[in-house]
């Protein structure tokens, strides 16, 4: 959990990007997936990747908005938000 439990909208534990990275080198060369879940947005996703997180639970905070737009209106935006940070964390 990259937020504290329990409470809808809560803003990202700043500590857990070290401790992404962290995880990431000990799990190096294992079929190991990192998985976050709490205080994933179009602010946090890129920052998330590049520390090394695999898998991004999106919810309340990403995609399920409806007073932001259609659901696949706000799924391209978070993926082309993804999408970008993956290509910059290439070069």
């Amino acid at each position: 959990m990259a937020i504290y439990p329990g409470i809808v909208g809560h803003s990202i534990i700043e500590t857990i990007y070290d401790k992404i990275s962290e995880v990431k080198k000990q799990i190096a060369n294992k079929e190991i997936k990192t998985v976050i879940d709490g205080g994933v947005n179009l602010e946090s996703s890129p920052r998330l990747i590049k520390a090394g997180a695999y898998i991004l639970v999106c919810g309340s905070s990403t995609i399920f908005r409806p007073e932001e737009g259609p659901l696949q209106d706000l799924t391209r935006k978070y993926l082309n938000n993804v999408n970008s940070a993956l290509e910059n964390q290439t070069h």
